[in-house]
């Protein structure tokens, strides 16, 4: 199955690398936990300015919430947007690649259509 137009749309938008989709994941695997910043660092294996970029996409996305005391929360500003994270965070288990792609390749379609040409194959 295709990953839709929607999805797509909300992977690019949403996710301005793989580690925030990797942040995601960790969130929403333990939605009532809070997460300090130097938890995220360590479970994730990144810097700490992947990190703040990857809590600072999700926040302005409606994804995740910054508490009073710094701890980082997933917490979907709608229906629409938690549907959507969880359908990425799905697809991502099942098809990486592709969801990969979407996100390294952003609205560059020539981009990926060169790409593809080297491809034997499609997720």
């Amino acid at each position: 199955m295709a990953i839709s137009t929607q999805l797509a749309d909300f992977i690019r938008g949403a996710f301005p690398s793989v580690w925030s989709l990797e942040l995601l994941v960790l969130l929403q695997s333990e939605p009532d936990r809070g997460w300090m910043g130097q938890e995220l660092v360590d479970r994730l294996r990144g810097s700490e300015h992947i990190v703040v970029q990857g809590v600072s996409a999700l926040v302005a996305g409606g994804i995740a919430a910054t508490e009073e005391d710094g701890k980082v929360r997933y917490v979907p500003a709608s229906a629409e947007i938690q549907r959507l994270a969880e359908e990425a965070i799905r697809q991502y288990a099942k098809r990486p690649d592709a969801v990969r792609r979407i996100i390294v390749f952003g609205g560059n379609t020539g981009l990926q259509a060169f790409s593809d040409a080297f491809n034997l194959r499609k997720d």
